[in-house]
């Protein structure tokens, strides 16, 4: 496996939005989530909380909607593709606005 050089029982990484924690025979791999724009079908900020040996994805709610209205009057290019993924916690494909 990749993470054997590593040398660790628990392997955390994050940055794919997808948060998930895999308990295998010699190891635990988990990913932290997002803190915004979660891919999983829930919008809610994810972090992974580690405790001893245990490796858990917790969720908080936030504001979405002032996400969504700070975005909305911003000069960023992919607003409207981000508002969609910032709403429904899936991946909307990246999109200029007026394309």
């Amino acid at each position: 496996m990749i993470y054997g050089v590593l040398g660790s029982r628990r392997v955390i990484y994050g940055h794919i939005h997808m948060p998930f924690v895999r308990r295998m025979a010699t190891r635990t791999v988990a990913n932290s989530g997002a803190v915004s724009q979660s891919f999983d079908g829930d919008r809610r900020a994810a972090y992974a909380l580690l405790d001893g040996d245990t490796v858990e994805i917790r969720r908080v709610e936030y504001d979405v909607e002032e996400e969504v209205r700070l975005l909305s009057h911003s000069d960023d290019p992919f607003a409207t593709s981000t508002i969609e993924t910032l709403r429904t916690g899936r991946y909307s494909p990246l999109r200029a606005t007026g394309s």
